[in-house]
Formats: C-alpha cells, sequence, structure tokens
C-alpha cells in the first residue's frame, strides 16, 4: 500500500517511497506491532501533509483576493472600503494543521528509532524516542545516523524544539511573503514578555519548513533500509 499518487508532491512521494523500501526489509525483523507503528506513523504524516498544503493554499487564495480588492480600492475614489476576506476560520484551521504536523513527524521519528533498536537485536519499549538517541553521542545507532547523515541531528534539535514550543501552546500569527502567483503564508510563533506585556514575532514557519520535514525523514528512511540490510 503507498499513500501518494502522481500528483503529489515531490517529497511525499519521496517518503512513500523510502518508507515502502524499509517496510519491506523489516518484515520478520521486527515485532509487528513496530512495524505497524512505522506505518501509522507515516501515514498520519503523509495523509496530513495533503490537508496542510489544501490549508495553505486556501490562505494564499484569499490573500491575492485581498490584494485585488485593495488594488480597486486605491484606483476608485477611496470613499468605499474593500470588502475584508480574511476568514480567522479557515486561517486558525491552517495554523492548527502546522503544529499537528510537527506532532505527526516527531511521532514518526520515534517510531523509526524503535525498529532501529528492535532491526539490530535490542528490545524497543512503549516509549522508545529518538532523544534518547540523540542526547547520548556514545549510542552506537546515534553514531552511525550522525556519520552517514551529519545533518539530522541539528535538524531532529529544531523539530523537537518547535514541538515542545508547541505542547505549552503557542499562540500564532500569519504572514504572506511574495507576489500573486509566486506567494506563501507563513505561521509565525509569538513571544510573550509579560513583565512588559509585549507580544513580539518569533519563528516563522511555512511549507517550506514542512518539506525540510519530509526531506530529513526520506533521508533516515533511506539510510534505515541500507543500514538493516548491510551484510555484517
Amino acid at each position: 500500500m503507498t499513500w501518494t499518487n502522481e500528483t503529489s508532491a515531490p517529497e511525499d512521494i519521496a517518503v512513500d517511497r523510502a518508507w515502502d523500501a524499509l517496510n519491506r526489509v523489516l518484515d520478520r525483523r521486527v515485532r509487528v506491532s513496530v512495524q505497524m507503528r512505522v506505518t501509522a506513523c507515516v501515514a498520519d504524516t503523509l495523509s496530513f501533509v495533503t490537508v496542510v498544503r489544501s490549508l495553505a493554499a486556501g490562505e494564499i487564495g484569499r490573500s491575492d483576493v485581498r490584494d485585488e480588492q485593495m488594488d480597486k480600492w486605491a484606483r476608485s475614489d477611496k470613499r468605499t472600503a474593500p470588502t475584508a476576506e480574511w476568514d480567522k476560520h479557515f486561517s486558525f484551521q491552517f495554523a492548527a494543521a502546522v503544529k499537528a504536523t510537527y506532532y505527526f513527524i516527531r511521532a514518526l521519528q520515534d517510531s523509526l528509532y524503535a525498529a532501529l533498536l528492535e532491526a539490530t537485536g535490542q528490545q524497543a519499549g512503549t516509549y522508545s524516542s529518538m532523544q534518547q538517541c540523540a542526547k547520548n553521542a556514545k549510542n552506537p545507532i546515534h553514531q552511525l545516523i550522525n556519520q552517514a547523515l551529519p545533518d539530522y541531528f541539528a535538524w531532529f534539535a529544531e523539530l523537537r524544539a518547535i514541538r515542545n514550543e508547541m505542547k505549552t501552546g503557542a499562540s500564532t500569527g500569519f504572514g504572506y511573503r511574495g507576489v500573486k502567483g509566486a506567494r506563501d503564508v507563513r505561521l509565525i510563533l509569538q513571544h510573550v514578555d509579560d513583565a512588559n506585556r509585549h507580544v513580539s514575532h518569533g519563528r516563522e514557519l511555512s511549507l517550506v519548513d514542512i518539506e525540510r520535514c519530509l526531506t530529513q525523514t526520506e533521508a533516515l528512511l533511506r539510510w534505515s533500509t541500507d543500514h538493516i540490510t548491510a551484510p555484517e
């Protein structure tokens, strides 16, 4: 079973194919529950990313309409303000979807670590976490990943930091970059200074960041397949 088709984004297809290759070599090497855990996390991630892309497209479409309205207003006698097209309901659906994607991608890293543990003769627990691997430079799996994918653990630390910020309840704003036809929408995580009662803009997240998550995940999937099938 695959989770993408010919119209899917290239990053999604790459993850799907890498998962399929790993899934084939996991058979009989790990417990069924661990293999199903990886499959569920891949399915959750790839299924939900399509929701994020759709909501992002809706945000961009509404921002294009707003720009057109403002242009018409600027060319008019300016006595009538344009109709607002911002729909907070859909905008905050987009915000929630971006946040949720980080949870799914984070869970996928944990499931892959569990599979790597069992495929190399160790026992994975229910809560085996990639963070256990990331923080222990002496962990044999850490050393192998770091050698093959030198950018992975820096990215994983960033992924975890973003997910942890969201766990505490991160308020958000929205930003738009580019011009009509080449525009993206950014989710802006807001920093709150209680002492000064001041809210400022922090990290910005967009589909580019989601695609980077998928690229790193696809690289780990491919490496895991090669590592598990490599001769002793």
